[in-house]
């Protein structure tokens, strides 16, 4: 029997393939990694014809040269066959039938099968372990953390997908809702449940850390990999919302809602192969490093300080500004705590004390955590989120009408106060996105930390539903279930 090893492995691969993280390796090397990047032929005017760009968008798009793209589709999936650089049906988990190797008694599924005689495991396929994780979230008694690691990874998926309707519209703070649940349009035109690049991005780093190796020190965290992936995204399709929109493929493939930060992140990432961008500066703090965090918190949910230094670790990436690393530090511990909390986990519990819990040499961050103005009393600087009449800043409201919110202290502090101010997961992520203005991200924050606190059994089954229709109908959830599981499944006894 092959050895259990703590990334997923296949014993075989059918129709669409998957994406597997290179076997027998700890990383691509920097120096090959380098080499492989530059390698672009001098005559960039034949640009590869599946890049995509963004509609309606003075973004010239990410010009990625055709044999660049392929040897991209080749390191994320090394089965890769075909020409065609469209990745968004493929998964890293392969085809239903595909086996797995897992201890019998991890996790929700009690003894799934016959002992093996030489130990507690069993060879269970992915749609045996889909079935039991989507009979196991159409419940209501889902183990306290399991049912908050999920409740996280789908308030990312659900606030996206309600925010991006209202995305780019005025702020406003009408207690009448304009929506209600999922009803798709907006500027991406997009149907109800479909996602952006905020779950994108989120889905490409919970592959990447499905795929992670583990070392002494425990999983090692691959931001080049990281990387590859995010340009998978935007030049390949990789888990877009598409794959499985037959009406959306014959008229689009690309990929959605490549902010300015990440644009210019990817960009230099091409040119020089660097796990942290040397993109910006400093201050370049949006929000496009908060909004895809939810599997960080996930997977280190049993080491806060792990989860804050990879939110950290991860933020700079794309991000080189202090207060974007920061807030992502603060939000992996919100969520990370409320996930460990399990079903003892409340608002009043995880973010009451929040400025005593969290620390951060950011002064500016500590002042948002403790829900204070900062020092100077200037009231574009108020981070007073726990006000019932909390509103955004007034000179970026005015001055970025539909974008406020892009700020990553706006966008964390907005989305700590709807959760505040509210009394479960579906009022908190309602009240988030019907504010307007970037409401796909702040609504993906403020559903991270509502499902982190209330858990999944409470996010409204048909927003689960609409998102899934487009994901094999369960991939996010057993992926996110995997993820989870993670570190159990890596401690699990080896067998030779």
């Amino acid at each position: 029997m092959g050895k259990l090893i703590s990334r997923l492995t296949q014993s075989k691969t059918r129709g669409t393939g998957v994406i597997i993280h290179r076997q027998g390796t700890e990383g691509l090397d920097e120096e090959v990694f380098t080499q492989l990047l530059c390698e672009i032929p001098s005559d960039r005017n034949e640009l590869f014809k599946y890049v995509l760009v963004e509609p309606d968008s003075d973004d010239p798009g990410l010009n990625v040269d055709r044999q660049l793209l392929l040897k991209l589709a080749k390191h994320v999936n090394p089965f890769w066959q075909g020409e065609e650089a469209d990745m968004s049906r493929f998964s890293v988990l392969g085809d239903d039938d595909t086996e797995l190797n897992l201890p019998a008694s991890i996790g929700c599924f009690g003894n799934v099968g016959e002992k093996h005689k030489l130990g507690e495991y069993r060879c269970i396929t992915v749609g045996e372990v889909r079935k039991n994780v989507q009979t196991l979230i159409s419940t209501t008694t889902i183990p306290g953390r399991t049912s908050r690691a999920l409740g996280c990874m789908f308030g990312m998926a659900c606030g996206d997908a309600l925010g991006h309707t209202l995305e780019f519209t005025p702020v406003r703070y009408d207690s009448q809702q304009l929506i209600t649940g999922m009803v798709g349009g907006g500027r991406f035109m997009l149907q109800p449940g479909q996602w952006t690049d905020d779950t994108s991005m989120g889905l490409c780093i919970l592959d990447s850390l499905l795929m992670a190796n583990e070392n002494s020190s425990g999983f090692k965290v691959d931001c080049l990999d990281m990387m590859l992936r995010f340009v998978a995204w935007w030049c390949l399709g990789y888990n877009n919302a598409f794959g499985y929109d037959t009406e959306t493929r014959k008229v689009q493939k690309h990929s959605v809602g490549l902010g300015g930060n990440i644009s210019q992140s990817l960009r230099k990432f091409i040119e020089h192969g660097e796990g942290s961008t040397s993109a910006g500066d400093v201050e370049t703090s949006g929000n496009g490093s908060v909004m895809r965090l939810a599997p960080i918190s996930i997977l280190f949910w049993d080491d806060i300080d792990a989860a804050c230094r990879y939110a950290r670790i991860t933020s700079l990436t794309t991000h080189r500004g202090k207060e974007a690393s920061e807030c992502s530090r603060l939000l992996a511990h919100i969520c990370s705590t409320a996930i460990e909390r399990g079903a003892n986990a409340t608002v009043n519990g995880i973010l009451g004390n929040l400025g005593d819990d969290f620390y951060s040499e950011d002064s500016r961050v500590m002042s948002l955590a403790r829900a204070e103005q900062e020092v100077g009393g200037d009231e574009n600087r108020n981070w007073k989120w726990k006000l019932n009449d909390y509103k955004y800043s007034p000179l970026r409201s005015q001055m970025q009408p539909g974008y406020v919110g892009s700020y990553v202290m706006d966008c964390l502090s907005m989305a700590l106060h709807c959760v505040w101010t509210t009394t479960s997961f579906e009022t908190a992520v309602l009240k988030c996105v019907n504010m307007g203005g970037d409401a796909d991200t702040v609504g993906s924050v403020c559903g991270q930390i509502a499902g982190a606190i209330y858990g999944i059994e409470t996010v409204p089954q048909d927003w689960i539903n609409a998102v899934q229709q487009w994901d094999r109908n369960g991939d996010i959830a057993l992926k996110t279930w995997f993820l989870f599981h993670k570190t159990k499944l890596a401690q699990a006894k080896n067998i030779t």
